[in-house]
């Protein structure tokens, strides 16, 4: 195939309601969307919407190395997987672009050939996808009005957000929530990296006796955090420091982490994702695609991505909840908690 043409579709999702977490409140979140078109006019999209965190990356720096690579790359001829994998990879490490780049390329190679881009990849999936829920930063007895809601909707795993000025608060939270509701009820939290590590091994011991599935990133530093994990109370999660393969090799080789969060939009390349997975499967770790607010063409890839994981936990797919400007209509429905697939090809973009 070759690329004749291009457009950059520049969006701001808005959020319902500020969200707020330990580090932040977000009221929106920007990216765009790009669009390759092939001399055969088939067209494609890819999303580009950098996190939050990584502030290497933004969405206009993003925005003029994709479209320097695509004036690069125009009236090339494109056959092979592995060649849109190479293209990809020439962003380095600007990873929000290099997602973009691989979804538009891979998905106009898939048109290309009048084949689904789940079938192309030869990857088998699920068509029923279990979703956490997920709570900012609130007052407590406003984050238990929303977790009684989130319940009801169906949720049986939820994700808290924690750090309120008041570690004291947190662990009121904790306390109302099993007092009140079902021990069956899988809670996960999230510190946003904002502890330290002494600071970290005393709240743990205080924390595990609520019968948490795991606490995401709870430290920056990628060794203290594997010391931590190796003698931690509590299932440690790594979120932020899942980088690429290399970076996490390194942790399933230390073997004390059990469960993966990962963010297709810092991982980059889909197939890298892919990748990940497997070998993250391999080594007995279970594995939660996790969304950073994108775009439905972005979260195309994340249901793609979880759909193909063999361990059935939930994962972090409800935030579109949150957004104002987001339609799931034609992507899937939502009931009790889970995500059910319409058909294979809602994965295209």
């Amino acid at each position: 195939m070759k690329i004749k043409n291009y457009n950059i579709i520049p969006y701001k999702l808005k959020f319902k309601n500020e969200f707020r977490t330990s580090v932040k409140s977000i009221k929106e979140k920007a990216g765009f969307k790009l669009e390759l078109i092939s001399e055969n006019g088939n067209s494609a999209l890819g999303d580009c919407c950098p996190l939050f965190e990584a502030n290497r990356e933004n969405v206009n720096e993003s925005e003029i190395l994709i479209k320097n690579l695509i004036e690069e790359i125009k009236d090339i001829e494109i056959d092979s997987i592995e060649q849109i994998q190479n293209i990809s990879e020439k962003l380095e490490d600007v990873f929000s672009a290099q997602h973009c780049v691989s979804q538009a390329l891979l998905n106009l190679y898939s048109k290309e050939q009048n084949k689904d881009l789940i079938d192309v990849l030869n990857l088998n999936f699920t068509d029923e996808i279990e979703a956490n829920g997920i709570i900012g930063l609130h007052p407590v007895e406003e984050s238990l009005e929303i977790f009684s809601d989130q319940i009801n909707r169906g949720f049986k795993t939820i994700k808290l957000k924690i750090g309120r000025n008041r570690f004291s608060d947190d662990i009121d939270f904790l306390e109302k929530i099993r007092k009140y509701f079902s021990d069956d009820i899988k809670i996960r939290l999230d510190i946003n990296a904002a502890w330290s590590f002494n600071e970290a091994c005393i709240k743990l011991k205080e924390i595990a006796y609520f019968n948490i599935e795991y606490i995401e990133q709870p430290l920056n530093n990628l060794h203290e955090l594997l010391e931590l994990a190796a003698n931690s109370p509590v299932n440690i999660a790594v979120d932020e420091s899942l980088k690429n393969i290399s970076n996490a090799e390194i942790i399933m080789n230390n073997g004390s982490i059990k469960y993966f969060v990962l963010k297709p939009m810092r991982i980059g390349r889909i197939l890298d994702s892919i990748r990940l997975i497997r070998l993250a499967e391999e080594k007995g770790i279970s594995v939660t695609i996790s969304s950073s607010f994108e775009s439905e063409i972005g979260f195309k890839n994340l249901l793609m991505l979880a759909s193909i994981c063999k361990n059935k936990n939930a994962h972090g797919l409800s935030t579109y909840l949150h957004l104002e400007n987001f339609s799931s209509k034609d992507l899937f429905n939502f009931s009790e908690g889970k995500i059910s697939i319409l058909n294979k090809s809602i994965f295209n973009s």
